[in-house]
């Protein structure tokens, strides 16, 4: 997490512990079900920072909208330091 990234909500840091937690405990897949405009993104940002150690993290999303969503909120995350591939 870069220092001008925004912290994260009560609701949201809980949602990324128990993610973290599960992971820890050997799960290897996570599931956020929160309401629109709760910050799933920002979360999810969050737990890729703690879980990918080389940096790469697929992300499947079921729409264009939400792929150029995903992109842009990781972008203003990290900085330069993010990069995306896509296909159609």
């Amino acid at each position: 997490m870069t220092p001008a990234s925004p912290r994260l909500r009560p609701h949201q840091t809980e949602a990324a512990d128990a993610a973290l937690a599960a992971f820890a405990s050997g799960e290897r897949r996570a599931t956020m079900v929160s309401a629109c405009g709760t910050g799933k993104t920002l979360t999810a940002a969050h737990i890729a920072d703690q879980t990918a150690r080389d940096g790469h993290v697929l992300v499947v999303v079921p729409t264009l909208q939400l792929l150029v969503q995903t992109i842009q909120r990781w972008r203003q995350r990290a900085g330069t330091a993010w990069r995306s591939v896509s296909r159609r």
